[in-house]
């Protein structure tokens, strides 16, 4: 949306989806490794790893997204 509150398209506001951004090669490993990203903002956001000697709910899914 336009500051005037009128509605455009991509292209006539000169947008891009973010993988149209990154490199050849970035987008073939993201292929290869689709959670990665995911995994990676996920870690960003593990304040604890370990809670009363358990492994926390965040920690374990960014494991699981690890094995993956």
């Amino acid at each position: 949306m336009q500051e005037d509150g009128q509605f455009a398209c991509r292209k006539a506001l000169n947008l891009a989806y973010i993988d149209q951004n990154r490199s050849k090669k970035w987008r073939v490993f993201n292929n290869f490794f689709p959670y990665e990203d995911i995994a990676e903002n996920l870690y960003k956001t593990i304040k604890y790893k370990h809670r009363n000697g358990k492994l926390t709910r965040k920690y374990k899914k960014y494991l699981r997204l690890m094995r993956i």
